[in-house]
C-alpha cells in the first residue's frame, strides 16, 4: 500500500503512522514546577547529534499544554529515566493526566533522588538517566499553523548508569530489560541482542 502522507488517506481502521518508526524508546521525563517534581513518559524520543563524542543532545517530541513542556520552559532542565520491564505499570500510570500541582513521583509511588548536576529528581530505579540543560524547542505546526506539538532538545550535562549493568568496561543494555513503544498500544522488551561488525 502506499498513501498521501498529507491526506492521510491510508484506508486502513487505525492510523498506521506509530507502527512504522519501531521500536521507540521511552523518555520518562522528570521535572520540576515550583517544589512539585513531575514525571511523565513520552515515546518520540531520541539521541540527535554526535555519536562518540560531546556535546551529546536529545530530543523528545511533547504536546501543546504539556505541563513537562511548561516546567521545561520555566526551569530550562529536565532528566530523561529510562523505563525497566518491571516498572511498566508505574511508567503507564504517571501518564495520566494529573494536575500540575500532583507530584506524579507521590501518584505512581515511584522512588526518587537527587540528581547530580539539576534540580529534578531522578527515578531511583532507572537503570540509565540522562540530565539535561535546555537547548532549544521548536515548533512543529500542522497545516493551519497552528502548533499541536514542539521538539525539546536538550543538551546533556551528567549520565547516570546503574554499576550492576557494567560489566568489563561495557554496558550491558540487554540484562537492563528496557521496553520500547510499538505501535497502537503495543510495547517490546529488550532482552535479546546479536553482534555483526561494521564494514570498513
Amino acid at each position: 500500500m502506499n498513501y498521501s502522507a498529507f491526506k492521510d488517506n491510508h484506508g486502513l481502521s487505525k492510523n498506521p503512522w506509530n507502527a512504522l518508526v519501531i521500536p521507540r524508546p521511552i523518555a520518562w521525563i522528570s521535572t520540576l514546577h515550583k517544589d512539585i517534581h513531575n514525571l511523565a513518559p513520552f515515546s518520540y524520543f531520541q539521541t540527535i547529534g554526535g555519536c562518540f563524542e560531546p556535546p551529546y543532545y536529545v530530543s523528545v517530541t511533547i504536546g501543546k499544554g504539556k505541563d513537562t513542556l511548561q516546567n521545561i520552559k520555566e526551569t530550562q532542565e529536565f532528566v530523561v529515566n529510562f523505563v525497566t520491564y518491571k516498572m511498566r505499570n508505574k511508567m503507564n500510570l504517571s501518564g495520566k493526566s494529573f494536575s500540575r500541582s500532583d507530584s506524579e513521583f507521590n501518584k505512581s509511588k515511584v522512588e526518587k533522588t537527587t540528581s547530580f548536576a539539576v534540580k529534578p529528581w531522578r527515578v531511583v530505579d532507572s537503570p540509565i538517566s540522562l540530565e539535561c540543560e535546555l537547548y532549544q524547542i521548536i515548533p512543529l505546526p500542522d497545516d493551519n499553523n497552528n502548533i499541536p506539538f514542539y521538539s525539546v532538545i536538550g543538551r546533556v550535562v551528567h549520565v547516570y548508569i546503574d554499576n550492576n549493568f557494567i560489566k568489563n568496561g561495557i554496558v550491558d543494555t540487554v540484562k537492563m530489560n528496557l521496553i520500547a513503544r510499538l505501535g497502537y498500544n503495543e510495547y517490546t522488551t529488550i532482552n535479546s541482542s546479536w553482534r555483526m561488525n561494521k564494514c570498513l
